[in-house]
């Protein structure tokens, strides 16, 4: 196993040809930025995901002790976390698997159909 560095001229190479083959289908200057911000969507996403289950995990809690004890604040806060797991897995967290292959974009596995379910739901978590 060799551990030298690839020389410039060889890195300067790999970066034209890859920007060559990806830039015409990337959101990004740079493909390494998209594959960056993709990775971030998706953990924060699934921290977000996380944070919404523990405040459903508290109100559901509390509802089976004593369900007169939820205020409309608690009831609030449910609609909203439902709201916000199901927008952030799909818009967020499925992001770029729902999104159709052909155009080419990091992570990109999706078809049309897809793409449209991942529409409407982004969609309906606009309006939160």
């Amino acid at each position: 196993h060799n551990n030298k560095k690839e020389p410039l001229h060889q890195r300067k190479l790999i970066t034209i040809i890859m920007s060559t083959l990806y830039a015409p289908y990337s959101c990004m200057d740079d493909s390494r930025q998209e594959i960056a911000r993709v990775i971030a969507q998706k953990i924060s996403s699934a921290f977000s995901i996380m944070g919404s289950s523990y405040i459903l995990k508290l109100v559901w809690g509390k509802w089976r002790k004593k369900k007169s004890s939820i205020d409309p604040y608690q009831r609030i806060m449910v609609g909203l976390s439902i709201f916000d797991i199901v927008y952030s897995f799909f818009y967020w967290f499925l992001g770029t698997w729902m999104t159709p292959a052909e155009t080419g974009w990091w992570g990109a596995v999706g078809n049309t159909k897809t793409c449209s379910v991942q529409g409407f739901f982004f969609w309906i978590g606009s309006g939160t």
